[in-house]
């Protein structure tokens, strides 16, 4: 009886050690490009699961930084969930900066927007704060990325997709103006590439420690053509 239950407990123990543990993604792909997590801005590391194979690995790393901010390298890959190896990427030097406009929050969306019929995108938004409580500011940008077999190419830089400035006084009242812009892709499947039709909600307001009202609301329209890679306003 001995002899059968050590051997179950061999059984058991033999296949608990031949599953393997999930591979951590970020570490693997940071060992592989052989980048120190030192490097980088740590809390902007990103991983998302794109699917039950892949995953979408984005490292912020640290080009330049003194007293007054930084400046940020952009690495974005798509890795495979199983073995952690890279399949596609994209990289490129200065992409972001954080100084007295701060740089707030990364954010990876996936799919955001149909370019052309099997298109896959990848957004990556990047929000930053003003410091002054006089001029608050704060902005989000979107960058878009198409990929391509073993390739992510960037074909919308830095669009800002979300405005607000103010100007305040003494007395705590302000003015503030805010600027929201909403991208439809346009579908043509005669076009290479879709374009994107932008509508832009401009709202004007008076605060007060009262109240908030607002004094001027309208809307302008854009649109956005791919054109030598990239996309482009064709106001």
């Amino acid at each position: 009886m001995k002899i059968i239950y050590a051997l179950i407990f061999f059984i058991i123990t033999s296949n608990s050690y031949a599953q393997k543990e999930p591979i951590n993604l970020i570490d693997s792909v940071l060992n592989d490009l052989k980048i120190n997590k030192t490097e980088c801005l740590t809390k902007f590391i990103l991983e998302q699961k794109i699917s039950n194979y892949e995953s979408i690995i984005l490292i912020p790393r640290i080009a330049e930084k003194d007293e007054e901010g930084m400046i940020l390298d952009a690495i974005l890959t798509i890795v495979d969930n199983e073995t952690g190896k890279i399949e596609s990427e994209f990289s490129k030097k200065e992409c972001w900066y954080s100084d007295a406009i701060r740089l707030a929050n990364i954010q990876i969306i996936y799919n955001p927007y149909l370019i052309y019929r099997f298109s896959e995108t990848i957004g990556i938004l990047v929000t930053y704060y003003g410091s002054s409580r006089v001029y608050p500011y704060t902005s989000t940008e979107l960058t878009l990325f198409e990929r391509q077999e073993k390739s992510i190419n960037r074909i919308l830089i830095d669009y800002p997709i979300y405005t607000s400035n103010g100007d305040n006084d003494i007395n705590g009242k302000g003015l503030y103006e805010e600027h929201y812009k909403f991208i439809r892709p346009e579908v043509d499947y005669k076009m290479e590439f879709y374009d994107l039709i932008i509508t832009e909600l401009i709202i004007k307001t008076e605060n007060s420690h009262i109240a908030e009202k607002i004094i001027e609301k309208f809307e302008n329209k854009e649109i956005l053509k791919y054109e030598n890679g990239e996309y482009k306003s064709v106001l």
